[in-house]
């Protein structure tokens, strides 16, 4: 379980993870997220904009290594790099 990730992985999944540039997947640009809020009305805290831009720059990283494919590890991965944690148990 997550310490309040779910609607950043919820926001990251219906914007993308990531965007697409001539030689594959790039992160996003902070402009692209800023034109998704602007568009949809979404109003994100400093910190979670920080957070979706960083976990979309890990999802990137996840799909140019060797398991290339999508896997819930990238996941993992963007949430770690967030700084998010699973609660010990």
């Amino acid at each position: 379980p997550l310490n309040g990730g779910e609607e950043l992985i919820a926001l990251a999944q219906g914007l993308g993870w990531c965007g697409h540039g001539g030689m594959g997947p790039v992160p996003m640009s902070a402009l692209e997220l800023a034109a998704y809020c602007a568009g949809t009305g979404e109003c994100l805290t400093q910190w979670e904009f920080a957070t979706v831009l960083k976990m979309s720059r890990a999802y990137v990283t996840g799909t140019q290594a060797k398991a290339a494919p999508w896997q819930p590890t990238l996941v993992k991965m963007a949430l770690a790099t967030a700084g998010f944690t699973a609660p010990a148990g």
